[in-house]
């Protein structure tokens, strides 16, 4: 009850929160989200600071089958696909090209590593919700595998999902450059981060604000990025908007990419 006092506290149906998954599916599905968003911050972060790193794709994870996907009853949750009619994918973007390309209705034949087996299911293109272009009917995110030189990696604790991409890199950059970028000032943000460095898109950006404002953080970064949304409806947008709303004295600070970020604490730190 407490939540009805406070503005900026949500309350959702496990339903909703859930999908149609069970608690151990939805904890898996955040737990991939985490790892791919470590991966990509460490690769970026080491191409950064000018140290040996290589990025080798494996494929996608498998996160959601939607209803109308020929494949719903045969792909599993954590499946990777690596490939389509005999096309071997070395990019998500390359996959998601070949399979526009088709027709809908049309036949596929797909291969499926499982755990260390390897699987070939045949089901039909159908029209990918969200974007009704010609797709297999998943959701997903990238699987990679990620080496640095020095090795690096991260302990997030039981956390989940890929917002922190954005601090993991900015974190790891440090690390590989041994610089202090903040110098002991307080710094919040959120965002995804990809293999390129660009900064995406998160969900509940106001409560991230709300959260790092009690915090006493003195700069929030908050992504540009407008895929699939109004720009009034960028987390930037609603950053500053929900800054306004709490009376913070915090910053708002708009990154569209990670040098926005580094370039802003470089030149105020």
């Amino acid at each position: 009850m407490w939540s009805y006092t406070r503005p900026y506290n949500d309350r959702i149906s496990s339903k909703e929160l859930l999908g149609g998954q069970t608690s151990a599916q939805y904890n898996e599905l955040q737990n991939w989200y985490m790892e791919t968003s470590q991966q990509n911050a460490i690769y970026y972060a080491a191409k950064k600071a000018g140290k040996k790193h290589s990025f080798k794709y494996l494929g996608v994870y498998v996160m959601e089958v939607q209803k109308g996907s020929s494949f719903r009853k045969k792909l599993q949750i954590g499946d990777t696909v690596l490939g389509a009619n005999g096309h071997r994918f070395h990019s998500t973007e390359e996959m998601m090209s070949y399979l526009c390309k088709q027709k809908i209705g049309s036949p596929v034949k797909i291969s499926v590593l499982r755990g260390k087996k390897k699987k070939q299911f045949t089901g039909k293109i159908v029209k990918v919700k969200g974007t009704n272009k010609p797709g297999i009917g998943i959701q997903l995110v990238e699987h990679v595998e990620v080496k640095t030189k020095p090795k690096l990696s991260i302990n997030a604790g039981e956390i989940g999902g890929p917002s922190a991409g954005l601090m993991f890199t900015l974190e790891s950059y440090e690390v590989f450059t041994k610089q202090n970028l903040s110098h002991g000032h307080r710094i919040a943000g959120t965002g995804t981060i990809s293999p390129n460095g660009k900064v995406g898109i998160i969900g509940g950006v106001d409560k991230k604000v709300v959260a790092a404002s009690r915090e006493g953080a003195e700069v929030f970064f908050a992504p540009t990025d407008s895929t699939e949304v109004k720009k009034s409806q960028t987390n930037y947008a609603v950053a500053k908007r929900t800054a306004k709303r709490i009376h913070t004295k915090m910053k708002i600070v708009p990154v569209g990419n990670f040098d926005d970020a580094l370039n802003y604490l470089k030149a105020h730190y």
